[in-house]
């Protein structure tokens, strides 16, 4: 789950897709739906141009539009098993972390590849960004990295 603004989040689901819902109704009120994850979605993260990137079990990056559910590009295999998390860095650069025990730095865009980096010896939890920039990470290892 991810704020989006004050009144929107959007929700990953067990049932492969994500859900927009506006939350300034007594009943949340459904916006978009996305459905292009094939597996369980794991994590979603918004960007700064305010488009929202998903991962989950099926290895994919999605970065899509929250208010047509349109994908704006894509990225396959961008771990070697399921995407558990996903950080937007203050620079605009994607963070995801995996059950493949690595962490991955990505472009806003999700060209190519930037940077891999390893040191959990299990799946990867929880990303954050420290106030003096710092990545920090946390895995089901017990070590914060």
């Amino acid at each position: 789950m991810r704020f989006l603004s004050s009144h929107t989040l959007v929700t990953g689901s067990s049932d492969k897709s994500l859900s927009v819902w506006d939350i300034s109704f007594s009943q949340p009120k459904n916006i978009t739906n996305f459905n292009m994850h094939t597996d369980v979605v794991r994590c979603c993260d918004k960007l700064k141009d305010g488009t929202v990137i998903s991962g989950g079990d099926d290895t994919y990056l999605y970065i899509w539009s929250p208010s047509n559910g349109t994908v704006l590009n894509s990225k396959q295999y961008s771990h070697s098993i399921s995407v558990l998390c996903i950080k937007i860095l203050s620079d605009g650069r994607i963070v995801t972390g995996g059950a493949d025990n690595q962490i991955k730095i990505w472009p806003p865009t999700l060209g190519s590849e930037s940077m891999t980096l390893g040191g959990h010896s299990q799946k990867i939890l929880v990303l954050e960004q420290l106030s003096n920039g710092y990545l920090i990470s946390g895995s089901t290892d017990n070590n914060t990295i």
